[in-house]
């Protein structure tokens, strides 16, 4: 057993404690011998290592982000609160795998093979390994969730841990198509206009034109390589430059 001392100053000092039987020549105890060893800074030391585990889970709870740790073996050592949000299966998680959490929840185990692929591949290459998982909320809601494993290493570059985390990018994504889908819009209403329209870069590269643009210069199609200067006779060229500066100087149109 373990004994524990408050010393006059404060100080706590703990024994473990042994007894030890000697026999007589029948097996019977004759004397018991007692001792102890002082295991004080052993204590103190896994006090302490505690209390920093304790300290560092309280700020990773507090991550936007679901953040979780495994081991070597692929078992959950830690989760936060945003990656498991009921504290039960929090707690239960710990020690157990993606698959044990599918058959828990009743899941197809899809879900654990992607996630063990994952795994092996960041312990393999020693680099963090992505995918973005499409979580299907019902009601045609879906979310976007970029999963990363991050293998932690050790100064001899091995792996010593695995970090997991997640980031919604719902929002991302979603702004992302509702961009291309207006874009798309505003591309097919200008090949409906009769004059050409072109977009472009200081430097005189095309990235679009319109049907218009593309009838004016006879071009074959509007997937081609142009550079508008090649189109400018020397003397002009210097003008379009002009423009450009002004353009960069006072952000309102010019002409050329």
């Amino acid at each position: 057993s373990v004994d524990k001392h408050v010393l006059p100053d404060g100080s706590e000092k703990f024994m473990l404690r042994f007894l030890y039987p000697f026999l007589d020549n029948e097996g019977k105890p004759e004397y018991v011998v007692g001792f102890g060893i002082d295991i004080t800074e052993q204590i103190l030391n896994e006090r302490k290592i505690s209390e920093q585990r304790e300290y560092y889970h309280e700020i990773l709870n507090e991550v936007p982000a679901d953040i979780v740790i495994f081991s070597l073996d692929h078992k959950y050592q830690f989760a936060n609160k945003n990656a498991i949000k009921n504290p039960e299966i929090r707690e239960w998680i710990i020690g157990k795998t993606d698959f044990d959490y599918c058959d828990y929840k009743g899941l197809d185990y899809a879900l654990a093979y992607k996630r063990k692929q994952m795994f092996e591949d960041a312990i393999e290459y020693k680099k963090p390994v992505s995918i973005i998982d499409d979580i299907d909320r019902g009601a045609g809601k879906t979310h976007h969730i970029l999963r990363i494993m991050y293998p932690s290493l050790d100064a001899n570059n091995d792996v010593k841990f695995m970090i997991g985390y997640g980031i919604d990018i719902t929002e991302q994504i979603e702004n992302k198509r509702k961009a291309e889908t207006q874009e798309k819009r505003v591309l097919n209403l200008l090949n409906l206009v009769k004059d050409g329209v072109f977009t472009g870069l200081a430097d005189g590269s095309i990235s679009f034109f319109n049907n218009s643009f593309a009838q004016i210069l006879e071009l074959e199609n509007t997937n081609i390589t142009v550079n508008f200067l090649n189109l400018l006779p020397a003397s002009e060229q210097s003008k379009y430059h002009t423009s450009i500066n002004n353009l960069k100087a006072t952000g309102q149109p010019q002409s050329c």
